[in-house]
């Protein structure tokens, strides 16, 4: 009896452990990714109405980069928005951070730098457009005076491509 109730025990064990493999959540950078879409995580100036004009912005200008595939051993493809250029070059991941290196194709070494964080088939960067937006927001507001962006964060999600064959 005792045997039947140590073999019962073990198989529920067994069944439970197993089951939980099955909901493991994919974490891996590897693939390819598309742009989904921006938000703007945080967005401060002296102004308000460039605050809204800065959040629009960002939720509707396309992206520079369309896609990433990244490879096993460091390798990545980046295709830019600007003509669908595509890039090779390679990347590095310390804890949350990513750091991508490419030559575009003007010859011009680039180095991406972003917080990032993968869940399952959803990849989001995170960085920092403050001095792109105070460069920015006279074109965007050439109305209005004075203005100090003094903190964008954009947040960049990207899903991943469960058709794509990367190796």
């Amino acid at each position: 009896m005792r045997n039947l109730l140590y073999i019962l025990l073990t198989t529920c064990l067994l069944v439970s452990c197993s089951s939980n493999n099955d909901s493991t959540v994919n974490t891996s950078i590897i693939g390819r990714w598309n742009f989904g879409y921006s938000t703007p995580y945080q967005v401060e100036s002296n102004n308000v109405y460039a605050n809204q004009t800065i959040d629009s912005h960002i939720r509707n200008r396309a992206p520079e980069y369309i896609s990433f595939i990244f490879t096993v051993g460091g390798k990545i493809r980046v295709i830019r928005d600007i003509d669908r250029e595509e890039i090779d070059g390679t990347y590095t991941i310390e804890g949350n951070k990513l750091t991508i290196n490419y030559t575009d194709l003007d010859n011009v070494s680039k180095t991406l730098v972003y917080e990032f964080v993968v869940h399952d088939n959803i990849f989001v960067l995170k960085h920092d457009d403050t001095d792109f937006y105070a460069r920015e927001i006279p074109y965007l507001l050439p109305e209005i005076r004075d203005v100090l962006v003094s903190k964008v964060l954009v947040e960049v999600t990207y899903i991943r491509d469960l058709g794509a064959n990367v190796n």
